[in-house]
């Protein structure tokens, strides 16, 4: 069955039902799901098997059906496209989320040939962004006298590998993603702690020709120089105290693959030159030996940290940078995204709640304006954590700005402080409401618990052994 069943279209409203006929109108195979508001699903069709969608059944929830549907039920107001989706083996689908009135329509359409095709993801991307761009979302109401919606509210929303955002700069860092997938350039990922910089890396290796191979994640943020060289070129039998066997590094497990260098600015002076010369002479030396070992690595670098101000304190190797900067994605912070709060925090209420008994399913307008009002210093991770916090608080189905953290009902400024003791007295305030715990400190302020000892030891707040 080539053609979904027209008449699961009926619900729809008319200006959705041509745009689904539109795009179905062509050859390629097409499966559906039609959906209740809550993501329930109620009936299917098409080859639903060829989507990896198998032992249906009414009212199971379609985002446990289909894995790319997690945290984009249930749907919003207009309609948006998941491209080229990795729905098992080698084939690939555009998913087609279809609001309407009464019922919500999920479209698979394969996308295997064109993904094959094509040497570079961009050019596909860029034709389905306009081709969203340029389609009139389906209305949900007749229309009204109302004023129009203002543009922020109509920004489109894109998912791509597992990254959901409405704002044009974050659709510009998925297209430079997007350009990166065809070539096998090391890349310099830069941005505030907490914006999703993991998150890139991984969707650069998804989009990758490594994709079949390993992503391995070496966080160097407060290792040792002995730890560090070991970890990253493993070593000998005998080496040192602690080495009782032969030991790969990361180096030799991602071969083939991707290693992700988080926080690559903290790497010790030592262990940058031996990196270096792995990424020249694509070979690395266990630590105990002499003899090289040929290694086939991309490496994507992580850093939170102005590396040419690290190069000018002499803290790090300029040639390094120049090696890890080939290429280079911005990511901004959630303060410069203000589209894209609401809809994160609707994502992660969503997906916390599922796995929840608690009543909340949506935030209050006042609680919507707090969030975009504050100011995110610990950025997409301080905001999950927010809404995980206004979760456990709230009683009712509807989040009030009462049951977010106190920093935001309060409206208190939490910034990045320019003023060191502000800095310091943040930093102690969330120590001590946390008991003493430095995991729970860091989680109130969005924020790792490596990136916290170091801003504590930056504050004078890490006590010197004597």
């Amino acid at each position: 069955m080539n053609q979904p069943d027209t008449d699961a279209f009926q619900a729809l409203p008319a200006s959705a039902a041509s745009y689904v006929q539109d795009v179905c109108s062509t050859s390629r195979r097409t499966a559906f799901l039609e959906l209740d508001h809550a993501g329930l699903i109620r009936r299917w069709g098409g080859p639903v098997g060829d989507y990896g969608l198998a032992s249906l059944k009414p009212g199971m929830p379609a985002d446990e059906a289909a894995a790319p549907l997690f945290g984009m039920l249930p749907m919003r107001g207009t309609a948006s496209v998941l491209p080229m989706v990795s729905v098992g083996g080698n084939r690939h689908a555009d998913i087609h989320l279809v609001p309407g009135t009464d019922t919500d329509m999920v479209l698979f359409m394969d996308s295997t040939a064109e993904a094959a095709r094509r040497a570079s993801l961009q050019q596909y991307a860029h034709d389905l962004a306009l081709a969203l761009r340029e389609r009139p979302a389906p209305p949900t109401s007749p229309p009204t006298s109302k004023p129009a919606t203002p543009p922020s509210a109509r920004a489109a929303r894109v998912t791509f590998h597992g990254m959901t955002a409405a704002s044009r700069s974050m659709h510009e860092v998925f297209r430079t993603i997007a350009d990166l997938a065809s070539v096998d350039s090391t890349v310099l990922i830069l941005g505030e702690t907490g914006t999703g910089k993991e998150l890139v890396a991984r969707a650069i290796h998804e989009a990758s020709g490594r994709k079949d191979k390993p992503l391995i994640v070496m966080n160097c943020a407060g290792l040792s120089d002995s730890l560090i060289n070991s970890q990253l070129f493993g070593h000998k039998k005998g080496a040192f105290t602690d080495a009782v066997s032969d030991q790969k590094g990361f180096f030799e497990a991602a071969n083939e693959g991707t290693l992700l260098l988080d926080e690559i600015g903290d790497i010790p002076m030592n262990t940058q030159t031996r990196i270096l010369r792995a990424l020249e002479q694509k070979e690395i030396v266990r630590i105990g030996e002499t003899v090289p070992r040929a290694v086939d690595v991309r490496v994507l670098a992580a850093t939170h940290k102005d590396l040419d101000e690290e190069v000018r304190k002499g803290s790090f190797r300029a040639d390094l940078l120049y090696r890890i900067r080939v290429a280079r994605v911005s990511l901004p912070p959630l303060r410069a995204r203000k589209d894209d709060i609401e809809l994160l925090a609707d994502t992660f209420l969503a997906r916390i709640a599922r796995n929840s008994s608690k009543p909340a399913r949506s935030f209050s307008p006042d609680a919507v304006a707090a969030l975009r009002s504050y100011p995110w210093p610990g950025n997409v991770r301080e905001l999950r954590n927010a809404v995980e916090y206004a979760l456990i608080t709230c009683r009712t189905q509807e989040v009030s700005p009462q049951d977010l953290p106190p920093e935001l009902a309060a409206g208190r400024d939490g910034s990045r402080d320019s003023d060191h003791g502000s800095e310091r007295n943040r930093i102690a305030r969330a120590i001590e409401q946390a008991g003493g715990s430095r995991d729970e400190a860091a989680a109130l302020l969005g924020i790792s618990r490596a990136t916290l000892f170091r801003r504590m030891k930056a504050c004078g707040l890490v006590r010197r052994r004597s």
